[in-house]
């Protein structure tokens, strides 16, 4: 006997069924009529999927009960449109499929529409409400694979990375940027110390001394001094390197332990016994001179850190006397306590002094 495509209902022949007409109209088309608009079904669910008998899936409302241990898939023959009350527990996911095309899921705790055709196979007839997903309830399987945006993440503030430093696995947390390290438009910049890098440029006029106060830390573990000129207010005085330990509140004016040997340009040579008053730059017998054309010049490498009691000075440059071209060297320590250096002037014997000098960070740990 011939059916309607969609619900099954028995399609009368004219002239057929003599005597049970009545009854097939009954029992096959008009009980069939009253489950697609009102009959309803329960289904106990735990983890196994169930695929819904054809009486079954007449039925237009569908209630879903029992706790689930797993998710569940329901398999229906209903072409058409049903209503899905999933009452549930247990946070995993129930859908429905006809067996061709996509599946709809049906959200736990809602009524969904679902409709179902064997093209497209079921779908939602209409989205569950906003409220479906604001209790945390929604599961990882119910969001699409780069779904959630930017805009839908919580607020971060400025200048911060994305991860997690706290011990064991967990929630995203925000991460400082460090020193060194900066953002500019959009990118990530690291400032990685050079092993040479200029860290200021100090010039002083007719000054006590020639002090550098700042830029003396852990950063760098050796630094240089290059004197690009530096001359005495006054002819025959001495120049000296002494060091601070508390950025220049004080200076160290003794524990030092140092000589100088000059290389004098008529061939002649000399040299000094221990000074202990700083690190010479220059010897009694030679003081620099005044004179703007003949500064002293040179470099004076130092390692201000850590807690060794000596800390090295080593010192190699040249100067006009008033009589000679002297080259000097001198080698020496502050052995006077553990801290470390974090300023040193420059000082003659008597007067004032002028000058220009950089330092550098040369070395890292």
């Amino acid at each position: 006997m011939a059916q309607t495509t969609y619900k099954g209902l028995e399609v009368q022949a004219t002239g057929a069924n003599a005597g049970t007409w009545g009854t097939v109209l009954n029992t096959q088309a008009l009980e069939y009529i009253d489950l697609n608009l009102g009959g309803i079904i329960t289904v106990a669910l735990t983890n196994v999927n169930v695929t819904l008998s054809a009486t079954e899936s007449r039925s237009v409302l569908v209630r879903l009960t029992g706790t689930l241990t797993g998710n569940v898939v329901i398999t229906t023959a209903c072409m058409g449109f049903f209503v899905v009350t999933n009452a549930t527990t247990g946070a995993f996911t129930v859908n429905f499929t006809n067996g061709t095309g996509t599946s709809a899921e049906a959200v736990q705790g809602f009524s969904t529409l679902i409709i179902s055709d064997a093209t497209n196979g079921c779908r939602l007839g209409n989205n569950p409400p906003a409220s479906a997903y604001v209790d945390g309830s929604i599961a990882t399987v119910d969001l699409a694979d780069d779904a959630v945006t930017f805009a839908k993440i919580q607020n971060i503030t400025t200048s911060r990375l994305l991860g997690r430093t706290t011990a064991s696995s967990g929630n995203t947390e925000e991460i400082a940027v460090g020193s060194g390290m900066t953002f500019t438009a959009l990118a990530l910049d690291v400032a990685v110390p050079s092993p040479s890098r200029l860290i200021s440029t100090t010039t002083v006029s007719a000054q006590a001394s020639l002090p550098v106060t700042s830029g003396i830390d852990s950063t760098y573990d050796e630094y240089e001094l290059h004197v690009a000129e530096l001359r005495p207010s006054t002819n025959a005085v001495a120049i000296s390197f002494q060091v601070s330990t508390d950025g220049g509140s004080t200076w160290k004016t003794s524990g030092y332990n140092s000589s100088v040997v000059l290389a004098i340009s008529n061939g002649g040579t000399s040299a000094t016994g221990a000074i202990t008053t700083g690190v010479a730059l220059t010897e009694s017998a030679f003081t620099a001179s005044s004179s703007t054309s003949y500064s002293w010049r040179g470099v004076i490498r130092f390692w201000p850190n850590g807690t060794a009691t000596r800390k090295n000075i080593m010192v190699q440059g040249s100067y006009y006397s008033g009589t000679q071209f002297v080259s000097a060297t001198s080698a020496g320590v502050w052995d006077g306590g553990n801290d470390a250096v974090t300023a040193f002037r420059l000082i003659a014997s008597s007067g004032n002094i002028s000058g220009t000098v950089r330092l550098i960070g040369v070395k890292n740990s």
